[in-house]
């Protein structure tokens, strides 16, 4: 992933934590690596696993001081959301 200067200030996000479902592809994975760039670390949370491990493995190409990590999270379902949130809140 090729990344861009930001239009925000370097590390608006220092010590903070982002969590973007739908995180592992598309314009979540861009909302991630832009947060992380930032500064912030980031919990990518999506269906696949297979796709949250490309996904994490991208972000951690950006050369930032967050953690990057990922938790499987169906958004359609009330257990997995409760389980995903519970993660992010315990890391």
């Amino acid at each position: 992933m090729v990344k861009k200067k930001s239009v925000f200030r370097e590390g608006l996000f220092q010590d903070q934590k982002a969590f973007v479902t739908g995180g592992s592809t598309g314009i979540g994975l861009a909302i991630a690596a832009e947060l992380r760039a930032l500064g912030a670390d980031v919990l990518i949370a999506s269906r696949k696993q297979e796709n949250l491990e490309k996904g994490q493995a991208t972000l951690e190409e950006i050369e930032a001081a967050g953690r990057v990590e990922h938790t499987v999270c169906n958004i359609r379902e009330t257990d997995s959301i409760d389980a995903a949130v519970d993660y992010a809140l315990s890391s």
